[in-house]
């Protein structure tokens, strides 16, 4: 099991495996529509217990969630410009807002149609397990050399990204990539992910409520404030 770091002040819980849909792997599971510009709502998940199910067992959370607050759910893929986008956005809601107020979950949802987005995740994971700072690093390392980064090149630089920090140990890096185990972690978001019914990137959870697509700044400030709050 694994517990995994905060970009801020955050919760850190332990991994439950999950088990993955015998049909995962036969789909594309979140591909963008073609011809939309990838903000219309998704469907209602089947569900009981959503908000339960987002932060049970999560990637990487920020906020403390001490008093009333919104919990904002996001799945991304490290190769997908509109979650690239969107995590420029998620970075002011998080400098202006009470991290006693607010929430933010991190989920990996990795399109199979993108070549090193599942390396990234597995990446981005196995850092993590080293420091809590890491997946941050390597997620701006990511978003901003989309264009430069291939299968066979995201490991390697990562490893180069994350080597001016000392403290960054190559070795036990490569051992999570090489023994499968970041892969399990990434697979149980990509699980949740489908049964929470999400099949495009970004797609972000307002509590319970799904959104499809990156939003301005604007509209998240919006959904945040009409969001009816959770209690801790």
């Amino acid at each position: 099991m694994y517990l995994i770091g905060v970009r801020t002040v955050g919760l850190a819980i332990p991994l439950l495996a999950v088990r993955l849909l015998a049909s995962l792997n036969s789909r594309d599971y979140s591909a963008q529509r073609p011809g939309t510009s990838g903000v219309e709502s998704a469907p209602t998940p089947h569900s009981s217990s959503v908000v339960e199910d987002l932060n049970e067992g999560a990637l990487v959370t920020v906020g403390k969630a001490t008093k009333p607050y919104t919990q904002l759910t996001v799945f991304m893929d490290f190769e997908c410009p509109y979650c690239r986008d969107l995590d420029k956005s998620l970075k002011v809601l998080e400098a202006e807002a009470d991290s006693d107020s607010l929430k933010i979950i991190f989920r990996s949802f990795p399109k199979p149609k993108h070549a090193w987005a599942m390396p990234a995740a597995i990446a981005a994971v196995c850092a993590v397990e080293q420091n809590q700072r890491y997946y941050f690093e390597l997620s701006d390392y990511f978003y901003g050399h989309q264009h430069d980064l291939t299968e066979s090149t995201v490991y390697s630089a990562a490893r180069e990204s994350l080597a001016k920090d000392t403290m960054f140990d190559r070795v036990r890096f490569n051992r999570c990539v090489e023994s499968g185990v970041g892969k399990k972690v990434v697979d149980a978001d990509i699980a949740l992910g489908v049964r929470s019914g999400v099949m495009f990137t970004p797609t972000l959870f307002v509590n319970e409520k799904p959104i499809v697509g990156n939003r301005s700044l604007g509209d998240l400030r919006a959904l945040l404030l009409s969001a009816s709050p959770l209690q801790p």
